[in-house]
């Protein structure tokens, strides 16, 4: 694997195997639904587990398997709400529906005209809709000043993650307060949903913003 993890796919389809087994550090041929097959390659000291099948009887059944042997790190596929609510109900926290996470990320991405990706928090993990988003800084207001500077960034909640700089090519990850923001930068950020028009309107037109001048800045840190 690219980033360097070992990962083991576990499928029951000897076609499975064959195709994709190459992709990853390891293929075995096991039925998950079967407790004792899952004994044999040692399940219970995976990390994490991904269980990425969407037919509810035999996730269920595999996710109880899971929890038998003790894997503590499982994150499931669920085929609608009710299939999620039932994996709740059964200890598994991390569960998703894939189309529909796909489907709404689309949607905010029309909504809000850029490249935008809502967080799969549920609404017991996080009480706000938290998204990633890039954009790029137009605002001729912000060229050379400091990310301690944004004062606007801290009124809607939001942070830098990572800047690429579009004329050299360079990515700063992580970003310091002190790194300057240059036209044309390319940021991502991660924010709440009612923050990112504001924010888009702040980095991408020449409009006021709120900063904190330099003088000030100083005179904080002297203190």
């Amino acid at each position: 694997m690219k980033e360097n993890q070992n990962v083991t796919v576990l499928d029951n389809d000897s076609d499975v195997i064959d195709n994709l087994g190459g992709e990853f550090t390891e293929s075995k041929s096991c039925d998950a639904v079967n407790i004792k097959e899952l004994e044999d390659v040692d399940i219970k000291h995976f990390d994490y587990v991904i269980v990425g099948i969407d037919n509810v009887e035999k996730s269920i059944s595999i996710c109880s398997n899971l929890k038998e042997l003790g894997v503590i790190r499982i994150l499931a596929q669920a085929k609608d709400e009710v299939h999620k609510r039932i994996l709740k109900l059964m200890g598994i926290i991390h569960s998703i529906i894939p189309e529909l996470y796909v489907a709404e990320n689309l949607a905010y991405q029309t909504m809000f005209d850029i490249e935008v990706e809502k967080l799969p928090y549920s609404k017991e993990e996080c009480e706000n809709e938290i998204f990633i988003f890039k954009l790029n800084v137009y605002n001729s207001k912000l060229r050379e000043k400091k990310i301690s500077s944004l004062l606007f960034l801290k009124e809607n909640n939001a942070s830098i993650l990572s800047i690429k700089r579009m004329k050299k090519g360079s990515i700063i990850f992580p970003v310091s307060e002190d790194e300057k923001l240059e036209r044309s930068d390319e940021i991502i950020l991660i924010a709440r949903k009612e923050s990112i028009n504001k924010l888009k309107e702040s980095f991408q037109k020449n409009i006021p913003v709120n900063l904190l001048e330099e003088t000030e800045e100083k005179e904080g840190k002297e203190e």
